[in-house]
């Protein structure tokens, strides 16, 4: 069994990589306009002609960065929850106890009931079998009307199939669903291990992020007042240009509580927005099954839903993010900082 994972985790990346190109592939093609028109934007910038020929070249190579960096996020996020189950079988071997300094007291975002959990996992795979099933019946459509004049004579399908999308979503969300599981795992595995004093968590105090705010304020403050004074613009512009300096400082050596905090809102807003979309395609493929789909009544009862449980599955990422990030910054720390065992 130890001999056939590495190849499993090869297959089941090698298969993300494949939606992931073909979804990328046809969010290109549904929005190609708007890709021409930031092809032809660039081709400005570096003074390139407006052919055809270049403004596709420049289209083929931001697709191709983007498709490097949606694979890139996903190797990487795979070998960090690796890395992060090893750290803690690590700790649990250990005789000694591991002291973690949380200086910007992220533990607090491992707290959940049970039931939340429960939840939150039930969530995330309908959730994502949803969103899979109309992606996966967006890109079979899509290579149906795109290869149809080619094999239009030995093609077998007239339309895309309701259960091929299926099958497929169902294998990719349980390719998600193990990463996701992983997750939780290292999470609950984590809190274990300060319930039973292996890690010792000792809350720091940081004062880095008022410091380079309060910097900010008040260089733009200052800069403010020296203007009306001078009614001179270098002095205006002399002042954000120090405060935005500043906030990157203050980003770079808060890098870490940025991730833990921000990051996670975003996955959870964009994941609601998603969710929701998703819903809707979902109605409008299967419009002809539902009877009450077509009735007003009907439309904003599902929308309702749709919305509600949007928000709620948005909440839940939010949370399992938020979890995800503090175990990593927080086992981060036992490598970056020399550990002090009782």
């Amino acid at each position: 069994m130890a001999k056939e994972a590495p190849h499993n985790e090869s297959i089941n990346d090698a298969l993300l990589h494949i939606y992931n190109l073909l979804d990328l592939f046809k969010l290109s093609y549904v929005n190609r306009d708007l890709v021409v028109s930031f092809a032809s934007e660039l081709a400005s910038l570096m003074r390139l002609g407006s052919n055809i020929l270049v403004l596709n070249w420049i289209s083929f190579a931001v697709l191709g960065i983007a498709y490097a960096l949606r694979c890139y996020q996903i190797v990487k996020q795979s070998n960090t929850t690796s890395n992060n189950r090893r750290v803690l079988d690590k700790i649990a071997l250990s005789p000694n106890q591991v002291v973690i300094h949380d200086n910007s007291h992220v533990y607090r975002h491992l707290i959940s009931s049970r039931v939340e959990q429960l939840m939150r996992i039930l969530m995330f795979f309908t959730m994502n079998l949803t969103m899979f099933y109309v992606a996966c019946h967006q890109i079979s459509h899509l290579l149906h009307l795109l290869l149809r004049p080619f094999f239009s004579t030995i093609s077998p399908f007239h339309q895309p199939s309701h259960l091929l999308s299926g099958i497929i979503a169902l294998n990719l969300t349980y390719l998600k669903s193990v990463e996701f599981f992983c997750e939780q795992n290292n999470t609950n595995r984590f809190i274990q291990l300060v319930k039973s004093d292996k890690l010792i968590i000792k809350q720091g105090t940081s004062n880095y992020q008022i410091t380079y705010i309060s910097c900010a304020a008040v260089l733009i403050v200052s800069a403010c007042v020296l203007y009306l004074l001078l009614h001179a613009q270098w002095v205006i512009y002399t002042g954000f240009a120090l405060a935005s300096l500043s906030c990157i400082t203050w980003m770079m050596v808060n890098k870490q509580m940025i991730s833990t905090y921000w990051l996670p809102h975003i996955t959870g807003l964009t994941s609601c927005i998603s969710a929701f979309s998703a819903f809707k395609q979902a109605l409008s493929l299967h419009q002809k099954y539902i009877p009450f789909a077509s009735s007003s009544i009907g439309q904003q009862c599902f929308d309702s839903s749709a919305g509600a449980l949007s928000i709620i599955y948005g909440f839940y990422v939010h949370q399992h993010e938020s979890q995800h990030k503090t175990v990593e910054t927080l086992i981060e720390d036992i490598n970056t900082t020399p550990n002090r065992k009782k």
